[in-house]
């Protein structure tokens, strides 16, 4: 029976070698055509089906066991794309495992090479090997796919089955644009004298109108043929890799993942029960449009729409929704995680957003302090010292005055301390002195000095008084983050922003709070005065305009110009959307036309409008004094009045004491 096997095994092993020396032909013609140079060419197999032993590759088989020349195989297709030196070439063996090595960009092509015999072993290789390579960050279902199938025997019909089901696999993981090379099982000359040696298929998504990308049928594309030398080539010599992806869609649905995140997605007014207004609203409205597709819209169920990380390596909320595959983009702008999730891909940006702080808004000083605070306190003290100088002076100049006279005085109101500071007092508060000051040089030019001073302080502080009492001028504003760690209030940030910001994770941000919604932030913030938080400055700028405004018009809630850090704001797809290249298109050409900046401004300044109606007018250039404005005045005229009734209280009962203390004259 052995001796029987020998011309059989003979038999097959020449044929082996023939069908893989045409491989390499094909293999090598492919890539020369359609590789994009310079580009990394990614070498996959199952290695599981050989093992070594004695330097020779054995085939594990319940029947028989055979040589086969892989290894030559292998060997002679690395070294042949090697040796063109237009491609880097990486090896992946499926059960091989080690160190990931992240590339500084994704591959530009995949060959995958299947050994096996049967159908469904050849899917399954196929979709073990995609799964294996889609895990890599390296990963790019773009990339042009060459599968190679070394020992597939069977009739054409099975054969075409076979590459539509590969196609059906490939889809799952957003692969487009694959060629299936096949051996073809029918190798007669044809009238030119070349026979048929692979069969190259194909399938197009969109093809025929209608058909949503639905794998139903392989496409039969070329054929490689061989001559009576041995020579081979591209029967029609049409190319492998043509555009898939037509400019109109016919009504194709692109599931979009929903949820209110104003101004990018909104209701225009409350009465609507769908999002239908928002800058990535009209945008997505843009693309289905110029596309001819269909939008199907999905909200999340999770209380935190755009998604928190469970720890096994899925997601909820919206952004669940697109890693799961359930939705194939977020309508809301998000900020750029590709370098953290392999699950997604992003759009090009097309707004640049600022990450920054939100803080109470100064609080005016009370009006009852408009009468101190046209004086700075250290001028308030220097006039304090000055007042005390000049009556010391004007008593001591008087005292000396009359110790030297020969005349005796008849004016005695600066003849003590207590009358000199109740003069000068008199005269800060614009009142009548004594008339008849003594008649000497030196006494009459202090008098006169202060009577100038008070009167220059006088003139400035009343020019400035009526300012003060209609505008009283607000505290301290905070300006910094260290200012907001500082002050003890509480601050928070929205937590989904910890995985991509990792800042947030240190030891200075340990205590906060989760801003769940920039809203909720907004209405403490401006409402309880004790609390900051840092926010999208394209959210959170929108809503303040919005509803966070005073009556007149200004804002509830401010910020400061530092900037925590800047974001690149932009649509997040599912790996692999067979749409982002027509997406990038169209948000750069919107982009460039100035259309998406227009579309922001737009929006805002109608939410503007619409919150200025409820605002108070103002009268005009000048404002209208009431008592509000002047009630410090007030206050200290009550406050005059106050302690003269308590000191005439206090003389009154001086006076009564001593009458009931003093004795009665007989």
């Amino acid at each position: 029976m052995a001796i029987a096997l020998v011309p059989l095994l003979a038999t097959l092993v020449e044929s082996s070698e023939e069908v893989n020396h045409h491989m390499l032909q094909c293999l090598h013609a492919t890539a020369m055509r359609h590789f994009t140079p310079m580009s990394d060419i990614m070498v996959a197999s199952d290695n599981t089906w050989f093992s070594e032993k004695h330097g020779t590759v054995v085939k594990k088989s319940a029947q028989i066991t055979m040589p086969y020349l892989e290894t030559d195989f292998w060997k002679e297709l690395l070294q042949d794309l090697h040796e063109t030196e237009i491609w880097s070439l990486s090896l992946h063996l499926q059960n091989k495992s080690g160190k990931k090595e992240v590339l500084p960009r994704k591959h530009g092509n995949y060959i995958i090479i299947s050994p096996y015999h049967d159908h469904e072993a050849v899917v399954t290789d196929i979709s073990h090997q995609i799964k294996k390579l889609s895990n890599s960050w390296d990963w790019n279902p773009r990339a042009k796919f060459a599968v190679l199938l070394q020992r597939i025997h069977m009739q054409e019909n099975s054969t075409q089955q076979l590459a539509a089901d590969i196609f059906a696999d490939l889809w799952l993981s957003r692969v487009v644009n694959a060629v299936v090379m096949v051996p073809t099982p029918n190798k007669h000359s044809n009238a030119m004298g070349t026979a048929p040696a692979l069969q190259m298929y194909t399938w197009f998504p969109y093809q025929p109108p209608g058909h949503c990308a639905d794998v139903r049928d392989a496409v039969l594309l070329d054929q490689w043929v061989v001559d009576s030398k041995g020579n081979g080539k591209f029967h029609y010599n049409i190319p492998l890799f043509p555009n898939k992806i037509p400019t109109n869609f016919h009504g194709c649905p692109v599931t979009v993942s929903v949820f209110e995140f104003e101004p990018s997605v909104m209701k225009e007014s409350s009465a609507s029960t769908t999002f239908d207004e928002g800058t990535g609203i009209r945008l997505l409205h843009e693309i289905v449009r110029k596309g001819n597709m269909s939008a199907v819209y999905l909200e999340p169920s999770h209380a935190e729409h755009w998604g928190l990380p469970y720890g096994n390596g899925s997601w909820s909320g919206g952004l669940g929704q697109v890693i799961g595959g359930q939705a194939d983009l977020l309508a809301a702008y998000s900020y750029y995680r590709c370098h953290i999730i392999n699950e997604i891909e992003c759009s090009i940006p097309y707004f640049i957003d600022q990450i920054r702080w939100y803080i109470p808004c100064a609080m005016p000083y009370p009006r009852w302090m408009s009468l101190t605070r046209v004086f700075s306190p250290s001028l308030w003290l220097s006039f304090l010292a000055v007042y005390i100088v000049f009556a010391l002076l004007m008593w001591q100049a008087v005292t000396v005055s009359n110790r030297f006279s020969l005349q005796s005085t008849n004016n005695h109101a600066y003849t003590s301390l207590i009358k000199c500071l109740f003069n000068f007092w008199a005269v800060i508060l614009e009142q009548s002195i004594s008339n008849n000051p003594p008649r000497i040089a030196a006494i009459r030019v202090v008098l006169l000095v202060w009577v100038l001073f008070c009167m220059s302080m006088n003139t400035v502080y009343q020019t400035y008084l009526t300012s003060f009492l209609v505008d009283p001028g607000l505290q301290h504003q905070l300006s910094s983050a260290d200012e907001v760690f500082n002050s003890g209030m509480e601050f928070g940030f929205p937590f989904r922003w910890k995985p991509f910001l990792t800042d947030l994770s240190g030891d200075r941000y340990r205590h906060t709070h989760n801003c769940k919604s920039f809203r909720e932030c907004l209405n403490r913030t401006s409402f309880t005065h004790n609390f900051a938080f840092m926010g999208s400055a394209i959210a959170t700028d929108y809503m303040i305009a919005a509803e966070f405004t005073s009556s007149d018009g200004k804002p509830l809630v401010c910020s400061f110009d530092q900037i925590f850090t800047i974001q690149l704001a932009l649509m997040t797809v599912t790996k692999g959307f067979i749409f982002l290249d027509y997406l990038n298109r169209i948000v750069s050409q919107l982009m460039d036309a100035g259309v998406i900046e227009h579309w922001s401004d737009n929006i805002k300044f109608t939410a503007i409008l619409a919150s200025a109606t409820e605002m108070d007018l103002l009268a005009g250039e000048y404002t209208q004094l009431t008592l509000l404005h002047i009630q410090s005045a007030f206050y200290f005229l009550f406050l005059g009045y106050t302690v003269a009734t308590i000191a005439f209280l206090l003389e009154l009962t001086r006076y009564v004491k001593q009458l009931v203390c003093t004795p009665k004259r007989k």
